[in-house]
């Protein structure tokens, strides 16, 4: 299923394919932030919607059923996965998920989710048995893929698509953002680097966002102070080995934590610190080549979405540099600005996102 989803979905070559959802959506993203500006918008909110729509075009297409819907049930089954659940530590207390209610939300959502994916499948082989044609999709790729695949197969594709894919994108864009407003020299670099680039551009294309070498060091920091997954997917030692002085036996699970791998000040300087310069001159890459930076994983466990990510998130967070300019509702400071983090399967903020967008003139 691995490699189905590498060469219809999220390889290379296919998210090279995507390129034009990914333009149209942001340009409504765009103008969704024009419509509000002079005002405080929900950004963490906009970001994930706008994560989940290119995505949904990407996997079903254009004539996507029920979407308003369906990224509603994204939304509930991602803030899901990204809250504690007492229950995954203590088992003996799963019953407060029926307490809290949390059960049946749950519940609702996955039934949700299996209506809308069963009529999207139903859709794709009824134009194929009929002979119409269908749209341009990764999605099309899994119908048609010649091996026995089934829809609960699919199904399970596209969940881990749409809740680990849409899920990690917004929230690079949401961190990055953050910190550039809390460190106004950050975003003084990388706006006019990103205006000089894109100079008199009313429209924006992923082939003006080619040569930004300071936005990329900025997102590899993101990823080191706000690796999306804090805490790396379970592994199993296949034999006995010491670590550390601590002894790790056969087929013990052992879970990587990303987060505190980023901030080990064995590992960098001033590691609390937002400092994208650390990066300039750097072969340090966030590519499963160096255990210091792990925001993806590493070896044959390393996320297949990597290209995908990327492209989801470089072209927005331009745009929002190029468009506007930023600013903290309530006359909040810089120093004063919270950066408390979210304890869950993915590292949110702790409050949402609001910023006040300024349009400048691109001309």
């Amino acid at each position: 299923m691995k490699r189905i989803s590498l060469t219809e979905l999220l390889g290379p070559r296919k998210t090279l394919s995507f390129r034009g959802i990914r333009e149209t959506e942001v340009s409504g993203f765009i103008q969704s932030l024009r419509n509000c500006a002079g005002k405080p918008v929900n950004i963490t909110e906009k970001l994930l919607n706008l994560t989940n729509r290119i995505t949904t075009k990407a996997a079903f297409g254009y004539q996507c059923v029920d979407e308003d819907e369906f990224v509603g049930l994204v939304n509930s089954a991602v803030k899901a996965a990204s809250g504690f659940n007492v229950g995954d530590l203590y088992p003996s207390l799963g019953f407060l998920q029926d307490l809290t209610g949390m059960k049946s939300e749950l519940l609702r959502t996955r039934n949700g989710l299996d209506l809308i994916f069963a009529k999207i499948i139903k859709q794709h082989q009824e134009k194929r048995v009929n002979g119409g044609s269908d749209v341009e999709s990764g999605f099309r790729g899994l119908v048609a893929f010649k091996c026995p695949i089934t829809s609960t197969n699919i199904k399970a594709v596209l969940v881990d698509l749409f809740i680990a894919g849409t899920d990690t994108s917004s929230i690079t864009m949401e961190w990055a953002m953050s910190e550039m407003m809390k460190n106004p020299i950050v975003m003084r670099k990388a706006q006019p680097e990103v205006r000089e680039a894109m100079k008199g551009k009313s429209i924006v294309t992923e082939a003006d966002i080619q040569n930004l070498p300071y936005l990329d060091l900025a997102i590899k920091e993101t990823f080191r102070l706000h690796p999306p997954i804090p805490l790396l997917f379970p592994r199993e030692s296949k034999e006995r080995c010491e670590i550390a002085g601590y002894e790790i036996a056969k087929k013990t699970k052992v879970i990587v934590n990303a987060w505190a791998i980023g901030r080990d000040p064995g590992a960098w300087e001033e590691p609390e610190h937002f400092i994208p310069e650390r990066f300039d001159g750097s072969e340090i890459d966030f590519k499963g080549m160096h255990f210091e930076l792990l925001p993806f994983r590493a070896g044959r466990r390393i996320c297949p979405g990597i290209a995908l990510g990327m492209a989801n998130v470089e072209l927005p967070l331009a745009q929002l540099l190029y468009y506007f300019d930023w600013e903290l509702p309530g006359g909040l400071i810089a120093e004063k600005f919270n950066m408390e983090e979210s304890f869950g399967a993915t590292m949110r903020r702790k409050n949402p996102l609001y910023l006040v967008a300024k349009e400048v003139d691109s001309n």
